[in-house]
């Protein structure tokens, strides 16, 4: 093996382009980006709804967590319950709507997605000692998790002119409220499926 010294002190005297080994002789053509000549051709769906560029439907996430997150402050805000011995449940604001959801494409199948944290404030009126407020927490709400029905899921704090000794069948019965709120969820999920 004769190598000049030449050679040795450039390793890279015997190739016509590149800088590694692997490129060596494809020169600079394979490494640039190509412009896209219509912006349009990147929006376009296939008719799963999933991008063109993902043929082969291996990976694919979309976020549509802003238009979830607004739609469902609307479904939210004003919402009225009727649960007994309550004679009104009102969700009077919406304090907060924290999370995601998206559309998923993976192995040429869709799924869609969610996970919100929710803080609404409500308004009732308890028979016989007049209006009585709170706070609801519902917590990693999710595409398959949305039944309120468990005690877990959903923290609820009472506010207002009730005496002390009613407020725990308060708390309970706006619990009750509150589990009726899964089918806001519901239609929420089945909205994203056909979003997607």
């Amino acid at each position: 093996m004769a190598d000049t010294a030449e050679e040795i002190a450039s390793p890279m005297a015997g190739a016509t382009t590149g800088h590694y080994y692997w490129d060596r002789g494809l020169g600079d053509s394979l490494n640039r980006p190509e412009k896209i000549a219509d912006p349009a051709e990147v929006e376009r769906r296939s008719t799963d709804g999933s991008s063109v560029w993902n043929a082969a439907g291996t990976w694919e996430e979309r976020s549509i967590g802003s238009w979830a997150k607004d739609s469902l402050r609307e479904r939210l805000l004003g919402r009225t319950l009727s649960v007994a011995p309550l004679t009104s449940f009102v969700v009077t604001k919406v304090c907060k709507v924290d999370g995601q959801a998206s559309v998923l494409f993976t192995r040429g199948k869709k799924r869609v997605g969610f996970n919100f944290d929710v803080e609404l404030e409500w308004e009732g009126e308890y028979p016989d000692h007049g209006k009585v407020m709170g706070v609801i927490n519902l917590a990693d709400v999710s595409e398959s998790s949305y039944d309120l029905a468990d005690d877990a899921a959903c923290r609820v704090v009472s506010r207002g002119t009730a005496p002390k000794s009613i407020e725990p069948q308060i708390v309970k019965n706006a619990a009750k409220a509150s589990a009726a709120l899964s089918d806001v969820f519901a239609a929420l999920l089945e909205d994203l499926r056909a979003r997607a």
